[in-house]
């Protein structure tokens, strides 16, 4: 199988990566398109897009898409990242539209494919993502609230992981101990949702009790609004995702 990977940004470098890394390819079955001088990279790259490839994967910006199209032969089989855009965008192709993220570099993405009625390497390109992280195929309805929850999810966390340390640093705790604990503990979070199935209010429960440290700083988040902050942040993420894809159709 031969693979391409068509734009090297921080998502396609990782996910370039990711597949060295696990060698579930190898350099001679990957190569990248691009126009500028990427380093570091150990694969081939060309500007050529007509050496042929049985996927191209598609890692660019939106308002760079129409270009790209124009230079790969139709009927290619395509795996996009490509933020925003449907599949009825890409007329002629057969197309994996995909939603990942920046944790693929070290296999904790996750990733939602859906796929064109004539798309026909279903097995292949989930073999591809399973290096990357958990995969799912949803419906393409779905994709720009997922965009905003699982693609741009990673910004939020980490700015609550920077802004929790923030405050223990200012308690007295080391920087570097506060960032690592802070990580740590949001981690550990999350698989408490994952692996005991329980809602996050119970397990928030669990921990707070009466007249105890939790509840005084829970009523300082709920004083700040942070329910309402996180659900219209994760809104006009969404609605931006709609934009930018109409932005490329257009």
């Amino acid at each position: 199988m031969k693979i391409a990977v068509v734009g090297l940004g921080v998502l396609g470098r990782a996910i370039v990566s990711r597949w060295l890394q696990t060698k579930v390819l190898g350099k001679q079955n990957l190569f990248g398109i691009s126009y500028k001088k990427e380093k570091n990279l150990p694969i081939k790259l060309t500007t050529n897009y007509k050496e042929k490839a049985d996927l191209y994967v598609i890692a660019v910006k939106p308002h760079s898409l129409g270009s790209v199209l124009d230079k790969l032969s139709p009927g290619s089989n395509l795996v996009s990242l490509v933020t925003g855009v449907p599949i009825s965008a890409y007329k002629n192709f057969n197309v994996a539209r995909v939603i990942t993220n920046t944790p693929s570099l070290i296999g904790a993405g996750v990733s939602a494919v859906s796929f064109s009625e004539n798309f026909k390497r279903k097995k292949d390109v989930f073999k591809l993502l399973s290096t990357l992280g958990e995969v799912v195929e949803l419906s393409e309805s779905n994709s720009d609230v997922l965009t905003a929850l699982t693609a741009s999810g990673p910004a939020f966390f980490y700015t609550m992981v920077e802004a929790l340390a923030d405050g223990a640093v200012a308690m007295g705790l080391r920087r570097k101990d506060a960032l690592r604990l802070a990580a740590l503990t949001m981690r550990g979070a999350a698989e408490m949702v994952l692996f005991t199935g329980t809602h996050p209010a119970s397990l928030k429960d669990d921990v707070t009790t009466p007249s105890g440290c939790t509840i005084e700083g829970l009523h300082v988040l709920e004083e700040g609004n942070i329910r309402a902050t996180l659900a219209r942040a994760l809104r006009v993420t969404t609605e931006r995702a709609r934009v930018l894809g109409k932005v490329a159709r257009d």
